[in-house]
C-alpha cells in the first residue's frame, strides 16, 4: 500500500490548533443536528493547495483592496475574527448538474463537484466501467457476470457505502469477502493505521455532502489459475466534504478529495477449492491521495484540505486534472 510518505511528513503534528480545539464542540453539534434531520428525511420517503499565504498576501498588500474585499469574509475567519451567525446555504444535490467542469466556478455545497475535473464523472458505482459478459478461460459469460458483481458490491462497500467510510462499519466490507479472506484479513481492516488499503474512513471530525461521491475508472477480468478469475482495477473518487464555516471555502478543492487506486482482485469458484474460499480476495492495492487533510491521513482517515491549511508547500509536477484521471501512472509525489 502506498501512501505516499504521509506518516514522515513534518506538518504530521496533532489534532488542530485552539482554535480549533475551541470549535470542535459547535461543529459537532451542527454535524448531529444535520445528520438528524436526514435521517429524519430518509425515513419519510422510499429510499491543493489554495495556501493561507494567500490570504496573509491580501492582508499585508494594500494594493489588492478588491480581492480583500471580495474574500473578506475569508480573510476573517482564517484570522479567527470572525463572530457572525452562519446563513444555512443548500446542500441537497438538483435532479440535474453541470456534466463538464466549469473553471473558477463558485463553491456551492448542493453542486460541489462543478469546479473540478469530477464534474463529469458517474455517480456512485456507475463511473466504474466493468468486463463485458463474456466467457474467460473455463468461465462462462454468466459466471463471469457473476464474478463481476461480487467485485462491484466489495468496491461499492469499500469507497461508497456510507455506513462503512462514515460510520465505520467495516463489518458490511468483509461481508462481501469470501469467508476465508474475511477471517484473513479482519485484523487489517478493521484499524484505521493498516485499513487504509482496504477500505477509505472519513475522519469522524467531518462529513460528507449529500452528494454521491464520483468515480470513473475500469474493471477489468482475466483468467487466473483453474477455478480462478483476476480482475484489476483503476479507479479515481472524488468526494465532497461539508463545511459549517462554507466562507473560509476558497476553492472547490478545499472540499473535494481525491483517491487514485490500483487494485487488484480474485474471485475463486469451483470444487478445487473448499466452500470458504468461494468468493472475492483482495489482492495488491496502490493508493495516491490528492487535496486532503495530511494531519488526519496520518492517522488513516480521509479529510478535506481546508482543515489543515498550510503556508507552503512543495510544487506539483502536474495540473490538478492528471490527479484525477485514472488513464494516468499512479503518482509517487508527496502531496502533502
Amino acid at each position: 500500500m502506498n501512501t505516499d510518505g504521509i506518516d514522515d511528513h513534518p506538518d504530521l503534528r496533532g489534532r488542530g490548533t485552539p482554535g480549533w480545539q475551541r470549535s470542535r464542540a459547535r461543529r459537532a453539534a451542527r454535524r448531529q443536528a444535520r445528520r438528524a434531520h436526514r435521517r429524519q428525511r430518509a425515513a419519510n420517503r422510499p429510499r491543493r493547495y489554495r495556501t493561507a499565504g494567500l490570504v496573509v498576501a491580501m492582508i499585508l498588500a494594500p494594493v489588492v483592496v478588491v480581492a480583500v474585499v471580495t474574500q473578506w469574509g475569508t480573510v476573517m475567519a482564517l484570522a479567527g475574527l470572525d463572530d457572525a451567525e452562519e446563513t444555512e446555504v443548500p446542500r441537497e444535490p438538483p435532479e440535474e448538474t453541470p456534466t463538464r467542469q466549469i473553471p473558477d466556478a463558485a463553491v456551492q455545497l448542493h453542486q460541489p463537484f462543478v469546479g473540478t475535473p469530477a464534474a463529469g464523472w458517474g455517480d456512485g458505482i456507475d463511473g466504474i466501467e466493468p468486463p463485458e459478459p463474456e466467457p474467460v478461460g473455463s468461465f462462462t459469460a454468466d459466471e463471469v457476470d457473476a464474478a463481476t458483481e461480487q467485485v462491484l458490491a466489495t468496491l461499492e462497500a469499500a469507497y461508497l457505502d456510507r455506513r462503512v467510510i462514515e460510520d465505520h462499519d467495516i463489518e458490511r466490507y468483509l461481508d462481501t469477502l469470501a469467508p476465508d479472506a474475511r477471517t484473513e484479513i479482519a485484523p487489517e481492516a478493521e484499524s484505521p493505521s493498516q485499513g487504509f488499503g482496504y477500505t477509505v474512513r472519513i475522519a469522524d471530525d467531518h462529513e460528507l455532502l449529500p452528494a454521491s461521491p464520483k468515480t470513473a475508472g475500469e474493471l477489468t477480468v482475466s483468467p487466473g489459475e483453474d477455478g480462478v478469475l483476476e480482475f484489476s482495477l483503476s479507479l479515481s473518487v472524488a468526494y465532497a466534504f461539508d463545511t459549517d464555516e462554507p466562507d473560509r471555502i476558497l476553492g472547490s478543492l478545499d472540499i473535494v478529495s481525491v483517491l487514485r487506486a490500483e487494485e487488484n482482485y480474485e474471485v475463486v469458484a469451483g470444487d478445487a477449492f473448499r466452500g470458504g474460499s468461494h468468493g472475492v480476495w483482495p489482492g495488491e492495492s496502490d493508493w495516491h491521495l490528492y487535496s486532503i487533510g495530511c494531519n488526519d491521513a496520518g492517522d488513516g482517515y480521509l479529510a478535506p484540505s481546508y482543515s489543515d491549511r498550510a503556508l507552503g508547500g512543495d510544487e506539483l509536477e502536474h495540473q490538478d486534472e492528471f490527479y484525477f484521471d485514472p488513464d494516468n501512472p499512479l503518482s509517487d509525489e508527496d502531496t502533502c
